[in-house]
């Protein structure tokens, strides 16, 4: 059985494909175990393709949307405090 991670990889390669001037590749996976490995083999596909300018970024909780929620959650607690 193939994975998500397989369906985005897939994605990623046939937009490559159709876009032959992207230099740049940022991979923003979840910042977990399994994340970091499909973003060192993902790297590691692109490098044997060509792509030398690969980061991967990943965000401080475990994925952007869990981020994003604690942003939220700091932005209504300001505005809470601005209110009183």
């Amino acid at each position: 059985s193939r994975g998500l991670g397989d369906v985005y990889k897939r994605q990623l390669m046939e937009l490559l494909k159709r876009k032959p001037n992207i230099r740049n590749i940022c991979l923003c996976l979840d910042n977990d175990s399994a994340g970091r490995t499909a973003a060192k083999e993902i790297a590691g596909k692109l490098r044997s393709m060509g792509y030398i300018n690969i980061y991967e970024r990943y965000p401080n909780e475990k994925d952007y949307n869990d981020e994003l929620k604690k942003v939220k959650s700091i932005i209504n607690e300001q505005a809470e405090e601005n209110e009183q």
